[in-house]
């Protein structure tokens, strides 16, 4: 089973804006990075901290000796969070004139423009692509915690292994910020030398990405479809995780989960007459709903072409 987190929307339920509430409840159910990576808020815009390389730890000794201090073994690492903000906007024309389907309309619109505000901002949390946001997963995963399915060509694919908590991975709302909306504007809007009034008001948060420990992110890269997705590696990146450190959330894209399944539903059966096994594929006995007891998550964010 998943693991209880405060997400983005508990964050919002906290600050009681209804409207926010409502619109992150709609637009989180499809975006499972949001959903499930907790979520903090920070009372400045970055901090430093020691990214563990390892867990300190004390020693056995004899009576009457001493033990060496615990150190820890970690790097220098500085969290930043970086201003995100989207615009809601609802033509005055289509606004009653007692403004009684205003929230409805600004609801609606909020929603749509929010799911692609989350999955914008879960391909940030990979990839790192706009140079004005965090940097992401893959700048920030070590080459000892990558395992290759060997694919080549512009039809490759990443599957990854998070794990959550104080030295894992969440996301960090800087100023003490979540995302929330301001209050709703009448203004009016120029666009190429005209303009028209609407009702406008704004998204916005201090966003950034926490990876406490070098070893609670990995991933299974170079997938394609001619190499698949193998138990066999899946199970190899997950020995590179410490026991007290590891995985409790998998994500994957469609097309993956796809290969996934059928790596999972191989059931190999004993032909009459023959020597060995041969294998069919029963997708009903298939379950990839997790890996391992680590529940599996797909999503659009993942690229097929990396």
């Amino acid at each position: 089973m998943p693991r209880e987190v405060i997400n983005m929307l508990d964050a919002a339920k906290l600050e009681g804006n209804d409207i926010s509430i409502g619109i992150i409840d709609e637009a989180i159910k499809n975006c499972p990075e949001i959903q499930e990576l907790p979520f903090l808020s920070i009372p400045d815009t970055k901090f430093k901290y020691l990214r563990l390389n390892k867990y300190p730890h004390g020693a056995f000794r004899n009576i009457n000796e001493g033990v060496a201090a615990s150190k820890w073994d970690g790097e220098q690492a500085e969290c930043e969070c970086f201003p995100y903000q989207s615009d809601i906007e609802v033509d005055s024309m289509l606004v009653s004139k007692d403004k009684s389907n205003l929230g409805d309309l600004l609801a609606i619109n909020g929603s749509t423009l929010l799911q692609g505000d989350f999955i914008n901002l879960a391909e940030q949390i990979y990839y790192g692509t706009d140079p004005k946001g965090f940097r992401g997963l893959t700048q920030l995963c070590k080459s000892g915690m990558k395992v290759s399915m060997g694919g080549t060509g512009n039809t490759k694919s990443s599957v990854w292994f998070v794990h959550r908590g104080p030295h894992g991975v969440g996301l960090r709302g800087g100023k003490g910020s979540s995302l929330t909306l301001d209050e709703v504007r009448y203004t009016k809007k120029y666009e190429d030398d005209k303009s028209h009034w609407v009702y406008s008001c704004g998204m916005e948060a201090w966003l950034g990405l926490y990876v406490g420990h070098t070893l609670s992110i990995g991933c299974v890269n170079n997938v394609t479809p001619t190499t698949g997705l193998t138990q066999k590696k899946m199970a190899e990146l997950l020995s590179k995780f410490p026991r007290a450190g590891k995985p409790d959330a998998i994500f994957m894209n469609p097309q993956t989960h796809q290969m996934w399944l059928e790596e999972r539903a191989k059931v190999g059966q004993l032909v009459a007459g023959a020597a060995t096994a041969q294998f069919t594929t029963a997708y009903e006995n298939a379950n990839v709903d997790n890996f391992m007891g680590i529940p599996v998550f797909t999503t659009d964010a993942i690229r097929n072409d990396e």
